[in-house]
Order: C-alpha cells, then structure tokens, then sequence
C-alpha cells in the first residue's frame, strides 16, 4: 500500500473521531455520578459530596434532579464556579446550567441521619431522593464511603474496602444502574451473614431477624428462584447478588444485585399473603433489574412489562417446582381474586392506565398467560431469553417489548393483547382451567 494512501486512511480515521467526540447530545445524559460520604457519627450527619458528569444539548438551560428537602446544600459549583442561582424545594433542585455541553456539576450538603435510621443502622434508598439524581438515564454510580471502623457499608455493585484502620474504614462501591442508589451503613453486629455459591454467582445473605429457621426458608426460596431463572430466562450477568433485611420498611425492593426486603415482609413470610415475595423480588433481578423499564419517559406499559411479567414467570416457576396442577390453582386464584375483592372496586381499571394496583398484578398474568397458551411454550420461551439476553442493562421501552414479541407471536396475538390492556377486566378468552 502507497504511503500517501495510508496517511489518507488514518486522517479519514482521525476526522471520523473527532466527529463522534463532538457529536452534541440531543437529551441530558447523565454519564457518571461520583459520591464521597462521610459519617459524622459525633454531629449525627453524613456530609456528603456529589460530582454529577454530564452532557446536554445546546437547548436545554435548566435541570431538575429529584433531591430530598431536608438535605442541608452548603455549596454548588459548575465546573469550579460557584452556582448560587438554584431553587431547591418540593423534594427538586432546580439549576440552570451553563450554555457548555458538557458539565461537571459539584454538590456539598449534609444530610441528618436521625431521618434515615438510627445508632445502628442507616438506610438511604431511591425513593428517599437522599442524592440528587434524574429519572430514565443509566449512568456510572462510583461511592467512596468513610464510617468508623465498627461499621459496615452495603450496596449495589461491587463494594470492597479500600482502607482500613483502628479508627475507620473507608468503603469503595461502583455500578452502572438506573436512577438511583441504595446505601446501607450498618453497625458491624446488627446482620447475620449467610453465604450461598451457585453454579455462576454467589448470594450472600444479611438477616436481623434472629428466626433461623423463617430466614433459612426465605433462603431456600431465594435460591430455588434463583436456579430457575438461570436455567429459563438466562445465565445472571453477574458474580454476586445481595439479599439484605431493612428496618421499619412495608416495602421490598430489587434493584440491580440488590434486594432489599422490608422486615414487615421477613417477618410475615409464612402468612399465605405474603408467600409470593421472595420469588417475585428474586425474578426482578432479571425483569426489571436486569434490563430496566422506564418510568418517566416513554413509559406506556411499564407496570405491565415489569410486574404483571415478573409475576407470570412466577407462576412459571410453581409449575416447575410443584406441577402443572400448581399452576392452575394459581390461574384460579387470580380470576377468584378479581371477581371477588378487584371487581367494581376503584382498582378494577384497564391495564394501559399504568398504575401499580392489584388489576396489575391480578389480571397482568393472566393476559400472559393467554399469550404464552397462543404461541406455544416454546416459543414463549424463546421470547422470554431474547427479551432478558439482547437487552440486559438497556432500557426497555413498550416498542421494544413488542417489537421483540411480535419475533414469536402473530400480528393477531399482539392485536389481542393490546386490546386486552386497554379492556377494564379479565379477557373474554380466558376461562378457568
């Protein structure tokens, strides 16, 4: 080759790479957040701060980050110069941003810790809006924690120690997730720990509930889920997951490598009401965790997409573990459920409204249920591993979900099913078993 044209390819080379770098964004994207925290244990407080590395457009001047109220903003900078033009109310901080595309935008602030626990245990998850972050944007989370040396610090991710001495530890976590982060900074001797080794992960165990007996037959559950779906949705893209019991909390939640169980739910387990947690949150770990929905932006048929399936494989997997007869009872149940307490009740609304009521964890499966009897269990599962495997860590809109269903099910069936959504009530197709 001519020298001339192989300095002709490397510009063209160059010219192309100077191009992508520049390419402006047409939407924020939130690309890393970096945490340092601080636990003031004399002060009761965690001083905190936030680098938020981002990329806007030209148009867009102003950002609303979800931010808590009561979290005390000492200072604001936009690349080194100081930001004073913010409002900061309504669980909003509101800040114009400069006219540069790409921004790094630095937040000091404190942050009460008698709000968010006690002398034991400290536990800040996303709904507590206790770091400023926006909806529907993947980002890079990277947390540096400081905690005396008697306490411990569990998160999403990887999270190792990265020094330690008499006084205190400092914690190193880092995950790529949406929206949000979970921190949990607990007194060393508040959780039991219990490890459990897969074929392709480990799961490690973090109970205060001291009834060995109820914790190790959520942990049996757990696992059991968890070989299911490795088997029928696909191999769990990472080495570990955390399973870890939070305080005063009526909810449970599974974000990625992450399931957080409140005690409430822990401590009722065996009330028939409560059986379907375990499996349920387990299986997020795929469906909703694994590839993510959105919930601000192009959000039709989020809660369709991530629970009512969720909790259609979970039905799924009671057939595998106790029998197609399981699975008619279960099939049962929900039409018995709706008919009887969902019915003529404020929460008997269509599907499409997108709300997390009991028409969508009642009636949602159902639909799917129809829809895997139409095109065959092959084929339903083929759709199920596609769905997981092509887009593991994305996020999933509803054309995305129909585009990849519509690979395995007619133009018919997809028909059906959107006019079963928009419908108020159990399809006129579906019969008890």
């Amino acid at each position: 080759m001519k020298k001339t044209n192989v300095v002709f390819i490397l510009f063209i080379i160059l010219f192309s790479c100077k191009n992508e770098r520049n390419t402006k964004p047409k939407e924020l994207d939130i690309i890393s957040y970096d945490i340092k925290i601080q636990f003031d244990t004399l002060n009761k407080k965690l001083n905190i701060e936030s680098i938020i590395n981002f990329e806007k457009p030209d148009s867009l001047d102003k950002i609303d980050f979800l931010f808590l109220d009561f979290a005390s903003i000492k200072e604001i900078k936009q690349n080194n110069t100081i930001d004073k033009d913010f409002i900061h109310q309504n669980d909003t901080l509101s800040i114009k941003v400069s006219n540069k595309n790409k921004i790094d935008l630095f937040i000091k602030y404190t942050l009460p810790i008698d709000s968010f626990g006690n002398n034991e245990i400290i536990t800040l998850t996303r709904p507590m809006k206790w770091c400023p972050f926006v909806y529907d944007d993947i980002s890079i989370f990277k947390t540096t924690t400081t905690v005396p040396a008697n306490f411990k610090v569990y998160s999403s991710g990887d999270t190792k120690i990265q020094e330690e001495s008499n006084a205190e530890i400092i914690f190193k976590s880092y995950n790529k997730l949406n929206s949000g982060l979970p921190l949990i900074i607990a007194n060393r001797n508040y959780y039991r720990e219990t490890e459990k080794e897969l074929t392709n992960m480990k799961v490690k165990f973090y109970f205060h509930n001291k009834d060995s007996v109820l914790t190790n037959s959520i942990i049996n559950e757990c696992v059991n889920t968890l070989n299911f779906c490795n088997e029928y949705i696909g191999s769990y893209n990472k080495k570990k997951l955390t399973f870890i019991e939070i305080p005063n909390a009526f909810y449970c939640q599974s974000l990625e490598t992450f399931l957080m169980a409140g005690d409430y739910f822990i401590k009722y387990y065996q009330h028939p009401q409560f059986k379907f947690w375990v499996s349920h949150e387990t299986i997020h770990q795929w469906i909703g965790a694994g590839f993510f929905t959105p919930i601000k932006k192009e959000n039709k048929l989020t809660w369709f997409i991530t629970e009512s399936l969720t909790e259609y494989i979970r039905y799924q997997y009671i057939e595998k573990q106790y029998g197609k007869d399981s699975l008619d009872n279960q099939i049962k149940w929900s039409i018995n459920t709706y008919n009887t307490e969902v019915k003529g009740t404020e929460q008997d609304i269509p599907i499409i409204e997108n709300k997390p009521n009991r028409t969508t964890y009642v009636v949602g499966p159902l639909i799917f249920h129809l829809i895997r009897t139409k095109v065959g269990d092959d084929k339903w599962n083929e759709f199920i591993k596609k769905l997981y495997n092509d887009n593991y860590g994305k996020i999933v809109t509803y054309s995305v979900f129909k585009k990849t269903l519509n690979e395995f099910a007619s133009d018919e069936i997809i028909k059906k099913m959107e006019k079963w959504v928009e419908t108020k009530g159990i399809p006129d197709e579906m019969v008890s078993p």
